[in-house]
């Protein structure tokens, strides 16, 4: 089959193709998938140039233990090992393989059957497989960590992308009054996601704002705890989901930690958060954010696209 390996870690995407890779086996409990779309993800890049240093160690000494990235997969069953029971062949499915070996980068990928949710109605293969990863994510961070109800004020910094362009949308279907943070040029975009405000973040300084925020969702985590907790309600809370190490110490060893005003997220795959994810889709109040589309054979130049930090919402790759 088709695929593009990652053989070596850099900073540079230099993926190769590789037309006569093995299709991935059959176990008990798993399905093959004919890969349909994957998209990319922060996840990817990380583990294609091996940063952190605990990437290394745990993909191995010698290069790179997942060769094929692509943790968001949307694509069609073409086989089913014993005991799958809520699949079928033929099923159109979706879902994020990064805790089973990546693999989407590829013309088939085969995972645990429990991995996969049916594809929403309505959707393409294109924008299921936009949702996985960063749909999941953002409900985790604004259900779980933030505990967002109807009337609190919602700050989402980063809201212009993968993850953030979500948390926009599912925040107000929440009820939720969505603040965010991006660049003006995308601030139309952002606003006609949901947003109630939307702040320029090189034209004002948010963290010096009179407005007391419920939840702050912050996607880049780039600012310190000592001015966020300006912007927090007395109970308010800050939920840093790429997560930087001043706000896991801080969350330990702050004496923050006592109100549990900072809950860093690190996010995992669950079917049954994406069947929540669905039922957001099929009822209209969510829907996926694709920046570009690219096909296989251009996956470096979509990975280059991807670093820039430019995208407004997804980048994804269509076989």
């Amino acid at each position: 089959m088709r695929a593009f390996v990652n053989d070596t870690y850099s900073a540079v995407p230099k993926l190769q193709m590789s037309v006569n890779y093995p299709e991935p086996k059959l176990g008990e409990g798993h399905v093959r998938i004919a890969v349909r779309s994957t998209s990319l993800n922060a996840a990817d890049l990380i583990m294609m140039s091996g940063k952190p240093l605990a990437v290394r160690t745990m993909s191995g000494l010698f290069g790179p233990k997942h060769k094929v990235l692509g943790a968001d997969v949307a694509g069609v069953v073409v086989a089913m090992g014993p005991n799958v029971h809520h699949l079928k062949i033929g099923d159109a499915v979706f879902g994020d393989l990064s805790a089973d070996g990546f693999g989407g980068l590829a013309e088939y990928v085969s995972a645990p059957a429990y991995r996969f949710i049916p594809v929403p109605r309505g959707l393409s293969f294109e924008e299921a497989a936009s949702l996985p990863m960063a749909g999941v994510t953002a409900l985790k961070a604004l259900r779980d960590k933030a505990n967002v109800k109807r009337g609190d004020r919602v700050l989402i910094i980063g809201a212009s992308g993968g993850v953030g362009s979500l948390a926009v949308q599912l925040a107000t279907a929440m009820g939720a009054e969505v603040w965010a943070v991006c660049s003006s040029k995308k601030r139309d975009s952002v606003q006609n996601l949901g947003a109630m405000k939307v702040i320029d973040y090189k034209a004002e300084d948010y963290t010096k704002s009179k407005v007391k925020y419920d939840a702050v969702i912050d996607m880049a985590a780039k600012v310190s705890w000592k001015q966020i907790k300006n912007i927090l309600a007395p109970s308010g809370v800050y939920v840093p989901v790429a997560v930087s190490l001043s706000a896991t110490f801080a969350s330990l060893l702050g004496g923050s930690a006592k109100r549990n005003q900072i809950r860093p997220l690190l996010s995992s795959p669950s079917a049954a958060d994406l069947y929540e994810i669905s039922k957001y889709v099929e009822s209209l109040q969510l829907r996926p954010v694709i920046h570009q589309t690219y096909p296989l054979e251009r996956v470096n130049e979509a990975i280059r696209s991807l670093q820039k930090g430019e995208a407004f919402g997804k980048i994804v790759i269509a076989m």
